[in-house]
Parts: C-alpha cells; sequence; structure tokens
C-alpha cells in the first residue's frame, strides 16, 4: 500500500481522507515545534495536543500525504511554504479533506505560514482553536 499513480492507468488504490470526527479521538501530526511558537500557535497547539487521542511530529509534506492517505487524521503545519506544499493541497482535497491556511495571508507562491489538512469532521474545530 502507498500512495501511488499511473497517469494513464489511475490511482493504485483511492485516496480518502479518515472519518474520525472527535478531537479526543484523532491521530494529530505536527510541524516543527519552534515554528509554533514564532507563528504564535503555541496556546492553540497545547490545548490540542492535550485534547488529541495521539500526535506525532512528522513535519511538512509528509504528515499532509498521512491525512490524504487516511493514515492520520490531520496535520497541522506552523510554517509551510508554498512550494513545499502546493501539490499535497491537491491531494488533501480530492481525498474529501479539507485544506486551510492562514486567512490573513494570501496563499500563493510567496506564502509563507500556518496550514491545517484534516478530514471534513475536524476541519471547524481544529480550524476555530488555529484562527484558520
Amino acid at each position: 500500500s502507498g500512495v501511488g499513480t499511473d497517469l494513464a492507468a489511475g490511482a493504485w488504490r483511492p485516496l480518502r481522507v479518515s472519518e474520525v470526527g472527535e478531537l479526543s479521538q484523532a491521530f494529530l501530526c505536527h510541524g516543527g515545534l519552534i515554528h509554533f511558537q514564532n507563528e504564535g500557535l503555541w496556546p492553540a497547539l497545547g490545548e490540542i495536543v492535550a485534547i488529541a487521542g495521539r500526535t506525532r511530529g512528522f513535519g511538512d509534506w509528509w504528515g499532509h500525504t498521512l491525512v490524504a492517505d487516511g493514515r492520520c487524521d490531520a496535520m497541522i503545519d506552523p510554517r509551510v511554504a508554498y512550494h513545499d506544499v502546493a501539490a499535497i493541497e491537491v491531494l488533501v482535497r480530492e481525498a474529501g479533506g479539507v485544506f486551510a491556511t492562514a486567512g490573513d495571508r494570501a496563499y500563493g507562491p510567496s506564502y509563507l505560514g500556518p496550514a491545517l489538512s484534516c478530514n471534513r469532521r475536524l476541519a471547524e474545530e481544529l480550524g476555530r482553536r488555529l484562527g484558520l
């Protein structure tokens, strides 16, 4: 099993985000901890971690890929560059998930800031807690 595709044959198996709806049951991935502090997200991360079922630090693209594949329920990345996650955004959305960035910053080639990917059931609560 793995994420893969052949443009002529389609996906080897469909990607699908998880359906976990309770943060207390969720497997949450996160990016670099110092960046949470630098982005002013440290208090929000602390609250989320206190509730989450389990957490692991798989930063950058890998955590978002795990969300698209349904192997983790959410990825909170405090600081990403657009070029690091532009393709991942498509995977997450096509797998039925949500990809959110800081609403006060234009998301495009010059974007550098927080990003959240998760299933739709967790999106509202996590987005609210993170201010996304």
